[in-house]
């Protein structure tokens, strides 16, 4: 199929808009696998861009430095929509970069635990909230893998659970004290994740009630784990706006979520890893919109 960046915007938004949803199914995923960075194309569909992008330079990295096989963790599922849009994020990876790709979601099952102290922010969240129907969740889930337990009181059940590199996590789990020890999952050994593992933060933003700072919250979980742990620290992704241009807009603040875990003694962290895939290049095909 032949198009200009912005003949096929205008076609895929026109198959969604007539309810062609098979045709525009086949026709998305072709012009997706040919131009992987054109995220206009995504922007028509209901796919999570940050899945989607974390998913992609997690596979990339991995597939230049020799690992065939990565998992994504979405570390609080809730009702499970996310960790569906992880599956379908997963397979788009697979057929682009050619590696395989488990998806494992966390959660307790049960809504969120009873805070510890301030740092969790209960004046933000509620005990209870974001409860989840595993028996309805199943029903619409393809290939993940769900665990239920309390991040806060062990590791082991995800620890038996993967089969292979970490490569994407994203960590949706509000308070402090669940994150903290989620992160703790980077103190495995270097040979359970790629060297520079990709990493999203759905609470390092501010809202009305919510003023995200160092001291509360993801941020005050991810200040901690660096400070103890001199070897690995976990840094935001700096200029990922200007990575994907169109991304720029206030419409896409995700850009302002990405981090990476970088472990500085990992054995693959200084092996070259740049890899151009599909489409030839490593830049957008254009500006988007």
């Amino acid at each position: 199929m032949d198009f200009t960046q912005e003949e096929a915007t205008f076609f895929l938004r026109g198959l969604r808009k007539s309810g062609r949803e098979a045709e525009f199914k086949s026709v998305f995923e072709e012009l997706i696998v040919k131009y992987p960075w054109e995220l206009s194309f995504i922007a028509e569909t209901k796919i999570r861009p940050h899945y989607y992008i974390g998913i992609l330079l997690a596979a990339l990295q991995a597939k230049a430095i020799g690992i065939n096989a990565i998992t994504a963790i979405e570390f609080g599922v809730a009702q499970g929509h996310g960790l569906r849009n992880m599956e379908i994020c997963a397979e788009l990876v697979e057929k682009i970069v050619g590696i395989s790709i488990d998806v494992i979601g966390v959660d307790t099952g049960v809504g969120m635990p009873e805070a510890v102290d301030y740092r969790d922010a209960p004046f933000q969240w509620k005990a209870g909230s974001y409860k989840m129907d595993k028996d309805e969740l199943q029903k619409i889930l393809k290939r993940a893998k769900i665990l239920i337990f309390d991040i806060r009181t062990t590791l082991l059940p995800l620890q038996s659970a993967l089969k292979s590199h970490i490569g994407f996590c994203s960590f949706d789990l509000d308070y402090y004290s669940s994150t903290a020890s989620a992160l703790s999952i980077f103190k495995l050994t270097p040979d359970s994740r790629i060297p520079r593992t990709i990493c999203y933060f759905d609470d390092v933003l501010s809202d009305f009630c919510f003023f995200s700072c160092d001291y509360i919250g993801e941020l005050a979980a991810i200040k901690d784990f660096n400070e103890s742990n001199p070897r690995i620290k976990i840094a935001k992704i700096n200029g990922m706006k200007h990575m994907f241009p169109f991304l720029g807009s206030s419409k896409y603040p995700f850009v302002e979520q990405f981090y990476v875990c970088h472990d500085f003694h990992h054995p693959h962290y200084n092996t070259f890893a740049r890899l151009d895939i599909p489409g030839g290049t490593t830049e957008p095909l254009s500006d988007g919109f």
